[in-house]
């Protein structure tokens, strides 16, 4: 596949991506929120339902509570309780109740008012025509007149059903009933048409359902009650709210809403198939799927157009190291084994990168010989140093010798004499590189006793640290900074002083041996004066080349050598009681590391 083929694919694939992601998100957002507001639907109908519900009982109360304010109906029902069924004026009495019940009031409002009571009497408001009673029914044939007789004289609201009064019987209603309080005092009864509930629940949506229920008993359904059985085993009525279920008949998952039980003992439950949501959300959905839509087939041309403008310098490069011939391989170095763009650029770098290590391998080599001879010359101006100190060191102290000898000091000849081979014995039997505290200390010491021999008034300390004395240390670093105490701190005073020599520890991995004399204070300005002289070499009025401070010049460069380490190395500062002091700073474990690498 060519570079350009790769670009426009990641750029469709990513693409492709987002669309996908950006879909799914509007798509959750729309069905989240038509959710919500199909929640907030249900929950505010079935409060409205129950508000009507509520009304609907409130009047049927009034009609029920205005009969028996009426003193002359309530006279005459009460008359009707106490006198026999044989009575002549019955009937009348009948008909004078049921002109009351005919008012305008009754008849605008209900399908029926009734009163009857247990001897059979029985009047109705606006009987005529198919609402003409029928005047053989008898209080048995009613079964629900139990439910109203245990409740002691308040209203009980009927459920939905066949008109029990009616001549012809297929007239639907629901009704409110109260017995009246008293011995025979009878029933009224307040009748409306079932149709009226259709009407109160007004148009519920698409596939919405409600019931009615009355003191949380089953008092009226939309649907048939078998098909509302599933939902209605799921629902706990003591929950007023909306909430998800799945209905256990059809296994579909709906929402329904139960509203708080209103004064009159009415709820309200709404049920809705929660694909009415997705019925809602569908052309919002369709809509964001036609943007995307639309939005990739842009953002196809856009890539095709930048994926052509990113190739062509590549493709010109690739053309350009074609004509070059550099596309050869050695076999170090394998980044592709394609045969596009890339695969040419990672030949040509395979190349490139071959060539690169060879010149460095080259330059690696060239810098070890050159440490090699740096560390040969080293230690070549140590030897030479040696060389330099030994004769005159030891024309010096034979010299002391026979003068002792002369006075016949037997001891301090003999003295002198094993210290002297002490001193000599240390130096050429260590000849590594790298020796321990312990023996270049040993040196030191066998040194300073031949000096002071020579020098009587020159006094000597040494404060060490016994746990640091096996440490390693570079040879012959302390014995030319010892000499610079007697050559250049203790000569103006005519070696009078004290030499101090101390090893401490600075912290886990440093280590300090201070070598300190007592002469003349020295100035600032003479230590940086010091530190500038260190490596470097000046002309002197003949022409010749001069190295100054040669001994310390050599220890100078051999502690940086050893110890790259910028706190390691001299450091030189003036003595608070006087004369110089200079700090060997070295550091544990690097010399014997480096000591090994050189001998292989």
């Amino acid at each position: 596949m060519g570079f350009r083929k790769r670009i426009w694919m990641s750029y469709v694939t990513l693409l492709i991506a987002v669309a996908i992601l950006c879909a799914a998100a509007f798509t959750q957002m729309y069905m989240r929120q038509y959710r919500r507001d199909e929640y907030s639907t249900m929950g505010t109908l079935a409060q409205q339902i129950s508000a009507r519900m509520d009304q609907q009982v409130a009047i049927m109360q009034a009609a029920v509570d205005s009969v028996l304010s009426d003193t002359e109906i309530l006279n005459t029902i009460r008359y009707l309780g106490q006198k026999d069924e044989r009575d002549p004026y019955r009937t009348q009495l009948v008909d004078k109740i049921g002109v009351k019940l005919s008012q305008w009031f009754y008849a605008k409002n209900f399908y029926r008012v009734l009163y009857y009571n247990e001897k059979g009497d029985m009047a109705a408001s606006y009987n005529m025509g198919q609402r003409r009673l029928n005047e053989k029914r008898v209080l048995s044939d009613l079964k629900w007149l139990d439910e109203v007789r245990n409740r002691k004289g308040a209203v009980q609201l009927i459920a939905p059903r066949t008109d029990e009064w009616s001549l012809t019987g297929n007239q639907r209603v629901y009704s409110l009933v109260k017995e009246i309080q008293g011995s025979g005092m009878g029933f009224l009864e307040v009748q409306v048409l079932e149709s009226t509930l259709s009407d109160m629940l007004g148009d519920l949506g698409y596939m919405r359902r409600a019931v009615i229920f009355y003191e949380d008993r089953l008092f009226y359904t939309s649907d048939a009650e078998e098909e509302m059985a599933g939902v209605l085993a799921e629902i706990d009525l003591s929950e007023p709210g909306v909430r998800e279920i799945v209905n256990p008949d059809s296994q579909k998952r709906e929402i329904a809403a139960v509203s708080p039980l209103s004064d009159s003992g009415v709820r309200i439950l709404l049920v809705s198939d929660s694909s009415v949501v997705w019925l809602k959300a569908r052309s919002f959905v369709y809509l964001t799927i036609g943007v995307v839509l639309a939005f990739m087939a842009l953002f196809f041309a856009y890539s095709t157009v930048v994926s052509q403008r990113l190739a062509r310098p590549v493709v010109q490069l690739r053309r350009q190291i074609e004509k070059m011939d550099i596309l050869g391989t050695d076999g170090a170095l394998r980044l592709s084994d394609e045969t596009d763009e890339l695969g040419a650029f990672s030949r040509a770098f395979s190349q490139m990168v071959g060539t690169i290590n060879n010149l460095l391998l080259e330059e690696c080599e060239a810098e070890i010989q050159l440490q090699r001879a740096r560390a040969g010359q080293r230690e070549m101006e140590v030897l030479y140093l040696r060389s330099q100190i030994n004769p005159h060191f030891l024309y010096n102290t034979l010299n002391t010798i026979q003068m002792k000898a002369a006075m016949h000091e037997d001891d301090a000849v003999v003295d002198m004499i094993r210290q002297l081979i002490r001193f000599f014995r240390n130096g050429m039997e260590h000849s590594a590189q790298i020796v321990s505290i312990r023996n270049e200390i040993e040196m030191v010491r066998a040194y300073l006793n031949i000096m002071v021999y020579r020098y009587p008034n020159v006094k000597t300390e040494f404060e060490l640290d016994e746990t640091l004395m096996d440490a390693d240390i570079p040879n012959f670093v302390l014995q030319p900074l010892v000499e610079n105490c007697f050559i250049h701190g203790l000569k103006e005073r005519c070696y009078q002083g004290e030499i101090k020599i101390t090893l401490r520890s600075m912290d886990a991995e440093h280590i300090c041996i201070c070598v300190s004399n007592g002469g003349d204070p020295v100035s600032e300005e003479k230590v940086e004066a010091i530190r500038r002289s260190l490596n470097t070499a000046r002309e002197d009025e003949d022409g010749d080349i001069a190295r100054r401070h040669i001994g310390l010049n050599n220890v100078f460069s051999r502690l940086k050598m050893y110890y790259p380490d910028p706190q390691c190395g001299l450091f030189f500062s003036p003595n608070p009681e006087g004369g110089l002091r200079v700090d060997v700073v070295i550091r544990t474990g690097c010399t014997q590391i480096l000591n090994e690498s050189e001998s292989e």
